[in-house]
């Protein structure tokens, strides 16, 4: 009966060992997975958050950059000109923002600062064509900027916040990535230890140990 004392033996073993191993695949894969969620944190980070910060400073400043053109040159053909340059400025960086991915309330946000935006470019443009009554100094075109600019600084907050969120869930990643891994690097050296008992445990001992049994 010594062979059966051997195989129920190697059977534990074997079974132990399956169990450590299972485990540390399954503990890969779901690093695995954590890694790939942590790609796309980073890669929306900078694809959904600085880049459309970067848009929301350059259309401030082209916007910042018109009124001062109608301010020191009035509305003669240059600053026209120099108005449509920064319009075609604006359009592509709208288009820019428009192609990231936009939170609930940032869309409602956007759709705000589109409208007041148009708004505000037509009655720049009657300035232009040579109604003063839409003068720089006016009361409708100031409203017209100040609500485009309270737009846009609506529009920077919501990055900042979404970005916490990214950058906080980021962290969470990382830190069950890392507890993961001190689980994996335990059951590695508990893997290591049992192979060890296993390899210096003899077979005369395991047949030893089953004729004890079996003469008990």
């Amino acid at each position: 009966m010594k062979w059966q004392y051997y195989i129920k033996y190697k059977m534990k073993a074997a079974l132990g060992l399956t169990g450590i191993i299972l485990i540390i695949l399954v503990g890969n894969f779901f690093l695995s997975a954590k890694i790939s969620s942590l790609d796309q944190s980073i890669s929306s980070i900078c694809d959904d958050r600085l880049k459309p910060s970067v848009c929301i400073f350059e259309i401030t400043d082209n916007i910042y950059r018109k009124r001062l053109l109608l301010k020191e040159k009035g509305n003669d053909a240059q600053t026209a000109t120099l108005i449509n340059s920064h319009n075609r400025n604006i359009a592509a960086l709208v288009q820019s923002y428009e192609q990231t991915v936009l939170t609930k309330e940032e869309k409602l946000r956007w759709a705000e600062f589109r409208k007041h935006l148009d708004l505000y470019n037509n009655l720049e443009k009657k300035y232009l064509d040579g109604d003063t009554e839409y003068n720089p100094n006016s009361i409708a075109l100031e409203a017209g900027l100040n609500a485009v600019l309270n737009d846009l600084n609506s529009l920077s907050k919501i990055q900042v916040g979404a970005g916490d969120e990214l950058r906080q869930s980021s962290q969470i990643i990382i830190s069950r990535s890392q507890m993961f891994s001190t689980l994996e690097m335990a059951l590695l050296v508990v893997l290591g230890l049992l192979t060890l008992t296993i390899l210096s445990v003899s077979d005369r001992a395991i047949f030893n140990v089953g004729q004890k049994q079996s003469l008990n």
